[in-house]
């Protein structure tokens, strides 16, 4: 995730992964040439529900479900979580937009922020992701040169102060 040449050894159970590479022509087998690690995003606890049915915590703003089948890292479930730990949520979304986690690893310190989404409701200087305020006022854009449209997907990276204040788009 955002770093290349990375040891396969940094992959952990659990992680969604794109593949790039090649089908031999059985069909089954192949060759891979470039394996990506996303995450769905990296942000600070604010509430832990561990007896709900289903279990479930909430960071950034965004209900993270979590299931038999969820690998945890640095933490055997949701209960090692407390409001405030940083997690780094691997899963997908679901239909209403909560992520169905693969993955909640503790991150120790506090790591950057990061959530992806469809851009909405677009300003001069602020978007919505999944219903939070992004500030991209003094945020780098990335490829140089692109601008932000409404419906983009992005990556936005920053820090939290009231709205997500982006560093990079």
């Amino acid at each position: 995730d955002d770093s290349s040449d990375q040891p396969e050894s940094e992959l952990e159970d659990g992680m969604v992964v794109t593949l790039r590479g090649t089908v031999d022509s059985d069909g089954v087998t192949g060759t891979a040439e470039k394996v990506e690690s996303e995450d769905e995003l990296q942000g600070q606890v604010e509430s832990v529900f561990p007896a709900a049915d289903p279990a479930y915590l909430v960071v950034l703003s965004q209900n993270v479900y979590v299931d038999d089948l969820t690998y945890y890292g640095n933490v055997s479930d949701l209960s090692g979580l407390v409001n405030g730990d940083y997690v780094e949520v691997h899963g997908q979304r679901d239909a209403n937009g909560n992520i169905r986690a693969t993955r909640v690893e503790k991150l120790s310190g506090s790591p950057e922020i990061e959530l992806k989404g469809v851009v909405s409701n677009l300003g001069a200087t602020t978007f919505e992701l999944w219903g939070l305020t992004v500030d991209f006022s003094s945020a780098v854009i990335e490829p140089s040169g692109a601008t932000i449209a409404e419906g983009d997907l992005v990556e936005v990276e920053g820090t939290l102060s009231g709205d997500l204040v982006a560093i990079k788009v």
